[in-house]
């Protein structure tokens, strides 16, 4: 005689099985979340330091300012300001928004593409072998020498999964793709950062005064008490003496 089990309790089986997946699954992510926010507070005690006040003589304990600034490819804006606020003593990272990089190429519709996490050398070997003299004349292998000596690659935004406290844009649709990516995350780990636009047109010169006006901004940021009740009295006094087109918003990771 053939054996039957009830399908009723074959029912009720997988039933528990994928209540069991599911809540697996949560449970996976609310790991996932705790690393992430035991990532965050590990670095944040390891990069404790004396920050100098400079409208006091005395040195006071404070925690670094976490800081990232984006761009649409993370090559030319972006590591201006990496570099200039990583050779004044912050602690920097940098991003592009983009779906890949894209550089000038011989015409306005031959641009050149690399895919986020090229290196910069293989960027620079490539524009070397395409046209020294265009690339040489038109700035971007003096840009790809200084990206070579900042970091390795260009890196997506919406790849990284690091918490910053204050992240810096350099154009408005940069600063909607931040949001856009900070609110499809979720507010997972509670943890606010400030996203503050300031609209640098893509060239060199406004790069090299954008980098300047980062670290004015990021001195400021740094230096106050507490950045995240003083923020608003800091970017009015910011753009009142630069007169620097500003966006700002509170997101959370």
């Amino acid at each position: 005689m053939s054996s039957r089990r009830d399908p009723r309790n074959r029912s009720t089986a997988a039933s528990s099985a994928s209540s069991g997946s599911n809540a697996s699954a949560v449970s996976k992510r609310r790991r996932d979340s705790q690393d992430d926010r035991d990532d965050y507070e590990r670095d944040r005690d390891r990069d404790r330091r004396q920050v100098h006040n400079p409208k006091d003589s005395q040195a006071v304990s404070k925690e670094r300012v976490l800081f990232a600034v984006i761009c649409a490819s993370n090559m030319n804006r972006s590591m201006e300001g990496h570099h200039v606020l990583a050779l004044n003593g912050f602690k920097i990272e940098s991003y592009g928004t983009g779906s890949a990089v894209r550089l000038p190429g011989p015409s306005i519709d031959r641009p050149n593409v690399y895919p986020f996490g090229t290196e910069y050398e293989a960027i620079h070997r490539d524009l070397v072998s395409k046209d020294r003299a265009l690339y040489t004349q038109n700035g971007l292998l003096t840009m790809l020498e200084r990206n070579i000596k900042t970091k390795r690659a260009p890196e997506s935004w919406q790849d990284c999964r690091k918490i910053f406290n204050v992240i810096f844009t350099c154009e408005e649709r940069c600063y909607d793709a931040v949001l856009e990516e900070l609110m499809d995350r979720g507010e997972k780990l509670s943890i606010p950062v400030h996203v503050i636009n300031l609209e640098i047109r893509d060239n060199a010169e406004d790069a090299h005064v954008g980098g300047k006006l980062f670290i004015e901004l990021a001195t400021l940021i740094e230096h106050s008490k507490d950045h995240e009740h003083e923020m608003t009295q800091i970017l009015e006094d910011f753009q009142v003496r630069t007169k620097a087109n500003i966006l700002h918003s509170i997101c959370y990771f």
